[in-house]
């Protein structure tokens, strides 16, 4: 070792302690620790939300007795939604709820979903009353609407 070799000398540890914290508060990072769990859905249940129904075995939704039409993947998109009414989903939890577990290539694709979702649920899907985001965690259907 020369003595322009970083990994001695005795800031070395508390460099590489440093750095691991650093890397830990990336938000989005895969880490030990930092599992997201696993949610299903469940095609062969009718939930109600509100003023939404989701009728797995008749695959077809409703809201306010108005007929949504929907494709294949946006009915289970909206039917993760609706069986976890009021608790925020993370993009990977919707994403491998969809389309299984090796995911990964679909990630970016809830979001195009999630604006067309907001099209048909939405009054403005500008101002989501329905379909709401949580910046830098996912999104929430909830179990009412947003007062408008």
């Amino acid at each position: 070792m020369s003595a322009r070799d970083p990994s001695d000398g005795p800031g070395h540890a508390r460099r590489g302690a440093w750095l691991a914290r650093a890397a830990a508060a990336v938000p989005g990072r895969a880490r030990p620790g930092n599992a997201v769990a696993t949610i299903t859905i469940d095609e062969s249940a009718v939930v109600i939300v509100a003023a939404l129904r989701v009728d797995g075995p008749a695959q077809r939704a409703t809201l306010a007795d108005r007929v949504l039409e929907l494709t294949r993947m946006e009915l289970r998109l909206l039917t993760a939604f609706a069986q976890h009414a009021g608790r925020v989903l993370r993009v990977v939890q919707i994403a491998q709820a969809v389309w299984g577990p090796d995911a990964s290539d679909h990630v970016r694709s809830v979001r195009g979903y999630v604006a067309r979702l907001r099209l048909l649920l939405e009054d403005d899907p500008a101002r989501p009353r329905w379909l709401v985001t949580r910046r830098r965690v996912g999104y929430c259907l909830r179990r009412e609407p947003a007062p408008a």
